[in-house]
This record gives C-alpha cells, structure tokens and sequence, in this order.
C-alpha cells in the first residue's frame, strides 16, 4: 500500500504507456477482439480512448460511438481518457481492495504461525514421549540388576 503511494506517478506512467499500447496496437492491426474490450470500457467507464477523443483522431479513425452520452454522435464525447476513468475508479475503490488484500494476507501468516505452532508441539510431543519409554526402559534395566 506504501509502496503505491510513493511510486504512484511511476505506476500511473506505465499504466498509461502500456494501455496506450494496447490501443494503438488493437486499431492498427484492426484486432476486433481487443477494440470491443476498449469500446465496453468506455462504456462502462464513460470514457474516450486513453488519454481523450483526440486518440482516434490521432491515428486517423473516427470517433466510436462508445465514446458519446447515449451512443449517439450529435452529443460530444466523453472528455475524460479511460486510463484516466479506470486509475480514479482503482483509486476509489482502494480501501476495499486494500481491505481484501490485508485478509488474505492475515490469513496466511495465521496459518503459518498456527502450522509452526503445531510442528513444534508434535515435536515436544514426540520427544517427551521417547524420554518417558527411554526413562522407563532404563528403570526396568536398573531393577533387573
């Protein structure tokens, strides 16, 4: 978590580099798979491209229609660039994720502690019971003389 906050301008430039990526690559090798991901983000997300609409124009393509109010061009279109929209959503939603995060790791640590616990007592266990059988062998040895 601290380590997010200290290096949160580094991650935020290569999350918007790499996405930046992914949507020159998906519209110039016209790879539909990837473009429909990016149209139901921005959707979703209410969004245009990585960093605005001005990333269409940039490569020579229209304007989608994911990226208007209502689907429909006569509206303008979302001013806010998705890696911007999905950065503020992780952002906001960073205490639960931190939340969820921290569980799992609580119970990790429990269940190592609780198996080192155990291992140990198994052994303590299994080391008394040998000196109670040696104890009582020696005893039964020392009787017989």
């Amino acid at each position: 978590m601290i380590v997010i906050l200290v290096f949160r301008n580094n991650l935020w430039k290569t999350y918007d580099s790499g996405f930046m990526e992914v949507f020159h690559r998906a519209y110039t090798h016209n790879e539909t798979d990837s473009i429909k991901v990016i149209e139901n983000l921005e959707r979703e997300f209410q969004c245009c491209g990585v960093d605005g609409a001005s990333d269409y124009l940039n490569i020579n393509r229209t304007i989608p229609k994911a990226c208007y109010p209502n689907q429909s061009s006569i509206f303008y279109p979302y001013y806010q660039g998705c890696a911007e929209a999905v950065t503020i959503w992780i952002w906001n939603e960073l205490p639960i994720i931190a939340g969820v995060l921290g569980s799992i790791l609580f119970i990790e640590l429990f269940g190592i502690i609780a198996s080192l616990v155990l291992g140990v007592a198994i052994s303590h266990s299994s080391s008394a019971h040998l000196l109670a059988t040696s104890h009582s062998l020696q005893s039964e040895y020392e009787d017989s003389d």
